[in-house]
This record gives structure tokens, sequence and C-alpha cells, in this order.
């Protein structure tokens, strides 16, 4: 289809190349319910019916995907992991995942606490001579330190264990997200479920 003529209300326009023809419907100077002839053919016909050679047709928006679970550290939809970071990962990357529970030693940060408390209160109450201005900035100075640092001490032994999901990819490569252990339970479960659901078609 070299040469094109047009017919918009009732008058008849062209020849138009199909490049020319494409960009009068690209700036709206056509339309699609216009009617069109060239060379071979019997009657008008609506530019509609070949409208696709012409100028493709828009792309309807894509769906939003189906979130499947969604966390602090993870979105998991039908097709991909999305990670808080930005990071997406298709399911047919991974190979395995499991939930590790972080450990916590508080015999140190405990024992600590007790040390420190003492010798604060030791040094808050213990009579010692404070007759200038320098030895209450160096009393004053010494207390907060040992105060801020037992602060610390304490909430290292309050401190609640994360839970960390693994991701494992066929690179070889993995992907941690830390999290609460309730939260991470329930990530690993829907990665697991949507896993499963594509299994069939995943490589082997």
């Amino acid at each position: 289809m070299s040469t094109i003529y047009v017919l918009k209300e009732g008058r008849k326009t062209g020849p138009f190349t199909t490049e020319e023809l494409e960009g009068n419907v690209e700036a709206g100077t056509l339309s699609r319910d216009d009617l069109f002839w060239t060379e071979g053919m019997e009657d008008w016909q609506p530019l509609s019916t070949v409208i696709e050679l012409v100028v493709p047709e828009e792309s309807e928006p894509a769906e939003p995907l189906e979130v499947l679970h969604e966390s602090g550290g993870a979105r998991v939809t039908a097709g991909a992991v999305h990670l808080s970071s930005g990071e997406e990962i298709p399911l047919a990357e991974i190979t395995k995942v499991v939930v590790q529970h972080e450990t916590i030693k508080r015999f140190k940060p405990v024992a600590g606490c007790i040390v420190l408390g003492v010798a604060i209160i030791c040094l808050a109450l213990v009579e010692i001579p404070r007759t200038t201005t320098n030895h209450w900035i160096i009393w004053g100075a010494v207390l907060l330190a040992l105060s801020l640092w037992w602060l610390r001490l304490l909430l290292l032994a309050l401190r609640i264990p994360a839970a960390l999901v693994v991701i494992d990819l066929r690179s070889g490569d993995e992907r941690i997200v830390r999290t609460k252990t309730a939260a991470a339970e329930d990530l690993c479960g829907a990665i697991n479920l949507a896993l499963a659901e594509v299994r069939d078609v995943l490589p082997q």
C-alpha cells in the first residue's frame, strides 16, 4: 500500500504515502473513523480496519501485580520477590528460602549492667573531694560516660532477636531480609507458596 486516499467529512484528500498517513493519524488530523481507499480496493473502508498497520494500538496499562504477601523487608507477587532496596528477584532465580534466627548472647551485657550499675551508684554516693569547678566537671563527665555505657549494655541485654530470611539464588548468591520472627515465617511461607505454584515451569 504505497498511495492512499482518505475520505474525511465527505471530502477526498490525498494521495498519502503510508508514512504521511501515519503522521496525520498520530497528529490527530485523521481519525480511525475516516475512510480510506487505495488502488485495488472495491470500496472505501474505515481506517480502523488497517490502523494497526499505520499506528500501533496504544498498549493498555498493565494490571497491578497481585501482592501475595508484604512485610517490612519484602513484597511477594506471583512472579517475583521485591525487596525494600528496590531489587526484584524473579521466582525462577530462587532455589531455596529458609529462616535463620539470630542468636543473642546476653550474659556479658547483663553482667556489665550489674557491674557498671554498682560503679555508678558508688561514684554518685561516695564522698569525693569536689572543691573546685574542675573536680565537678571531671566527676560529671565520668558519671555521664558510665551512665551512657550502662544504657548501651542494657539495650543489648534487652534486645529482641531478629530473624533472617535467606534467599538462595541459582547464581550461587544469596539475599538476606532482616525482620521480626513472625514476619519472617510469613514471608518465607509466602515465597515458598509462590514457588510451588510455578515449580512445574521452573528449570530443574
